[in-house]
């Protein structure tokens, strides 16, 4: 069999390791002859090899056309520029894109990023590769994305999405056949890495609430600044750590000065050992605006941490599930916010232990070897 994935990327967003683990599931869990393309049109995966592992039947490349170092030179780190970045990627991809898929002929075409540009080419053009739209999120219906998707939906294989919710929404869209549509989880945990050993201390700050995420509207971090001056008041030992890099970072920074509380909030951006950063956590807080389910989510229960989140579209609800593993409130809203880390302070050991050992149950679902175990049978069901 021969895949290929299709995902380009400025910024190492979640969808960035989806990608990446749902390669190495193939890789490693495979057991008939396996070619996996990672098309590397402009070196963004340089930087982020997957390595080949022992499996002989399994082998990975890596399809460079540009210069590796063109990534680094495109304009980025804001909305407007990271838009001149997508226009250029899109008309320097048309024809290697088109070169590769008539030279090469895989299979499946794995879509994850960028998505525009292959579904474009599939709405003009024949090929023997079945096109695969894997979504990461809950999509925003632009006019733009709504006819680009209902015009290759004649030719698109499948289209697979990361939560039951999503594929509800979509259902009722009714933009792509019903029948073309499927749930496939992200690939967050290799079992190997369930019980992170760390070397050494690397983190030195203390009874801290942790967010991890890009720094950008979707993920609402605002909010949590405003409702930590509040539980700051309540205990004056408490801090926010918050991971992450993003376009509104010093706006962010600013806002905890101007609210009196920079010097017990802190912007670390981007680590490398999430994981320990987690572990050392009172708890992992996500305010996002949107969210399906998220990575962190996922990292913070198999860490046996509580997650706090907001009941925002689509994920988080149905992994929390009514409180039952973890804290949700609602969408935005400051005071269920400050309620439920309060209720977490304030609870008893027993319904905390309960609520860990239920979110745990869940990561089950989010294994490399679920997502393998589903995505062969989902490209053999042909």
């Amino acid at each position: 069999m021969h895949i290929s994935y299709w995902a380009p990327f400025f910024d190492k967003i979640a969808t960035v390791k989806s990608v990446k683990n749902s390669i190495k599931s193939i890789l490693i869990f495979n057991k008939s002859p396996v070619t996996i393309d990672l098309l590397n049109f402009f070196g963004e995966w340089s930087e982020n090899k997957i390595q080949n592992p022992d499996n002989i039947n399994s082998k990975l490349n890596y399809i460079d056309y540009y210069k590796k170092g063109l990534i680094n030179k495109l304009p980025k780190n804001s909305f407007f520029k990271s838009r001149i970045s997508y226009l250029v990627l899109f008309f320097l991809g048309i024809f290697p894109l088109i070169n590769y898929l008539k030279k090469n002929k895989p299979k499946y075409l794995i879509i994850h990023l960028i998505s525009s540009l292959p579904l474009i080419i599939l709405i003009f053009s024949k090929f023997e590769t079945r096109f695969i739209l894997r979504i990461s999120g809950l999509p925003k219906l632009t006019l733009f994305r709504k006819l680009i998707w209902k015009y290759s939906n004649r030719k698109i294989y499948k289209v697979f999405v990361p939560t039951q919710a999503t594929l509800e929404t979509l259902k009722k869209k009714k933009i792509f056949d019903e029948c073309k549509l499927f749930l496939l989880r992200d690939p967050v945990i290799e079992i190997k890495k369930l019980k992170p050993k760390f070397q050494k201390k690397t983190v030195n700050i203390e009874n801290y609430f942790l967010a991890i995420g890009r720094l950008t509207k979707q993920k609402n971090h605002k909010l949590l600044l405003d409702a930590f001056k509040e539980i700051h008041k309540i205990n004056k030992s408490y801090k926010l750590v918050v991971l992450g890099e993003g376009e509104l970072k010093n706006s962010l920074i600013n806002h905890a000065r101007s609210l009196g509380i920079s010097n017990v909030v802190f912007f670390l951006g981007n680590v490398e050992n999430v994981y320990e950063y987690i572990s050392r956590s009172i708890c992992v807080i996500s305010t996002s605006l949107w969210e399906d389910p998220g990575f962190v989510m996922i990292e913070a229960a198999i860490s046996k941490k509580i997650i706090i989140s907001s009941d925002c579209p689509n994920g988080p609800k149905e992994f929390i599930e009514n409180n039952v593993a973890g804290y949700i409130f609602k969408n935005n809203d400051i005071n269920e916010l400050i309620s439920q880390i309060n209720l977490f302070v304030q609870d008893s050991k027993e319904n905390i232990f309960f609520k860990k050992l239920n979110a745990i149950k869940k990561c089950k679902d989010y294994t490399l070897f679920n997502h393998f175990n589903s995505l062969s049978k989902l490209l053999n069901d042909a």
